[in-house]
């Protein structure tokens, strides 16, 4: 069951952003910290989704993909498999 509508409330949110702060402050003064590595991931909010990471493209394709854009046929000479490479399949939920 989700949480009523005033369950978030501006103080809450205040709150949120105060203990966010103090976790940077705290993280900074750490070796990873001044390698800037490990951040610390905030508090979740209500509404607010993580993004997913992109797909991984292969670099062929993307090497294709860009010698197109320019005008120029796919691939290079020396890549002889540039050609062979299936491009991966979108989904609609990844276009949005």
């Amino acid at each position: 069951m989700p949480p009523p509508d005033d369950f978030w409330t501006p103080d809450r949110d205040l709150l949120a952003a105060v203990v966010d702060g103090l976790r940077i402050l705290a993280w900074q003064n750490t070796e990873d910290g001044h390698e800037g590595r490990n951040i610390p991931e905030p508090l979740p909010r209500p509404g607010f989704e993580k993004p997913e990471a992109p797909a991984p493209v292969d670099p062929r394709v993307a090497r294709r993909r860009l010698a197109e854009m320019a005008g120029r046929s796919g691939g290079r000479p020396d890549d002889p498999g540039a050609d062979q490479v299936d491009e991966p399949q979108r989904t609609e939920d990844a276009e949005s």
